[in-house]
């Protein structure tokens, strides 16, 4: 019976240690954004080609001249800052086909073009409540001007507050669609 009890013991602890502290990191992410507890972010792309650190990125946006469009551009560009060598955003409202004809940011190698698929819910005073969540971004190389990638983005609030504020959760989110796209760890 003690050689049962022996066995069983040795296989229990030779699962705890095949368990790595990452593993269990990994898991326990899951799991709060399975229940909400954390904000998750899901990522669908149609071409799992990875970025270069060294690519210049120019933020584009048929909504970039007015005020919420602009933020969400400032929005992208902090959470992206770090992974690319730089990361730029034209400051008017340009549709996806002059983007693409003019490169609106000089020595730019990709275009990323930003759709939101959801507009924030303001009241008749123009105080909005909430901030787009779920995005469309179809990236161009400037140079050819082929289409590298199309990526689907939803950002979805967890019941307890992570972010300070939903700008910083919006940072957040395009830091992970630039870890992502970069394959950074």
């Amino acid at each position: 019976m003690s050689w049962v009890k022996s066995t069983a013991a040795l296989l229990l602890l030779s699962l705890l240690v095949a368990c790595t502290p990452g593993y269990f990191q990994q898991q326990s992410e899951v799991l709060a954004e399975q229940a909400r507890l954390r904000d998750s972010v899901q990522i669908e792309r149609g071409n799992q080609r990875l970025l270069v650190h060294q690519a210049q990125i120019c933020l584009v946006s048929a909504d970039g001249g007015s005020e919420a469009g602009a933020e969400l551009l400032r929005n992208i560009q902090t959470g992206f800052s770090g992974y690319f060598l730089s990361v730029g955003v034209s400051g008017e409202s340009i549709d996806y086909l002059r983007a693409v004809s003019s490169a609106p940011c000089p020595g730019a190698s990709f275009l990323f073009y930003v759709q939101p698929t959801d507009h924030p819910t303001c009241d008749s005073d123009n105080h909005c409540r909430n901030i787009a969540s779920q995005f469309v971004i179809t990236v161009v190389s400037v140079g050819d001007q082929s289409l590298v990638d199309r990526i689907r983005l939803s950002i979805k609030d967890s019941f307890l507050p992570s972010a300070a504020n939903e700008q910083e959760r919006q940072q957040k989110a395009f830091e992970r669609v630039a870890i992502a796209l970069t394959g950074a760890p």
